[in-house]
């Protein structure tokens, strides 16, 4: 059953937390007959689901649930299933599907000062080491050796930058936390083809 503005009854009312919210990842799909959803997290760490108590579910709109508790979680392959406490059948799980999975800001556990949330990276300017701005970060992906980091400029060219600690490290430029990115030689050049599409070699 959906309420009158169509999220699922059983997660109460949708609302803009005033706090910071992180994405984990969107729900998929429902699995078997007893509330469970799978979702593939966007860290590419779904060992890491285990770990949290309760999540909320967001609409898409900037809108989410209240904190609710995690009932049970397994890892598949790259995938988390998970069932929410009120999610008790396949309906209601169903309704789930397309909705984010997210976590409050201060619920993400401590990190060393070398490691870092890919959620963290996501939005920072970015400017070599002569202060010329590059562009922002628009995602991250891993390609099996290290996090890669997809940098896109004003022209709307796409630069790929590994995020290793000799190339790229995170400072503060009037307050605000920035990349700044000491390239090899060649680097950003051969990350951009003429029309300024991502490089496939």
């Amino acid at each position: 059953m959906r309420r009158a503005d169509g999220h699922p009854v059983f997660l109460g009312e949708f609302f803009k937390p005033d706090d910071e919210v992180v994405i984990l990842g969107v729900v998929a799909k429902a699995r078997g007959l007893r509330g469970e959803v799978a979702f593939y997290p966007l860290s590419g760490q779904p060992e890491v689901f285990g770990h949290y108590r309760a999540v909320r579910i967001g609409d898409g709109q900037g809108r989410f649930s209240h904190p609710v508790a995690v009932a049970s979680s397994r890892v598949i392959k790259d995938a988390v299933a998970f069932r929410l406490e009120g999610s008790e059948n396949r309906d209601q799980a169903e309704q789930l599907v397309g909705y984010a999975v997210a976590l409050d800001a201060h619920d993400l556990p401590e990190l060393s000062d070398d490691e870092y949330y890919w959620c963290q990276l996501v939005g920072l300017d970015v400017y070599d080491t002569g202060m010329n701005h590059l562009g922002k970060v628009e995602a991250l992906f891993d390609n099996g050796a290290h996090d890669v980091l997809v940098v896109t400029g004003e022209n709307g060219k796409e630069i790929l930058l590994p995020m290793v600690r000799q190339i790229i490290r995170r400072t503060m430029v009037e307050s605000q936390p920035v990349l700044l990115v000491e390239p090899l030689s060649g680097l950003l050049d051969v990350n951009l083809d003429v029309g300024g599409k991502r490089a496939t070699a």
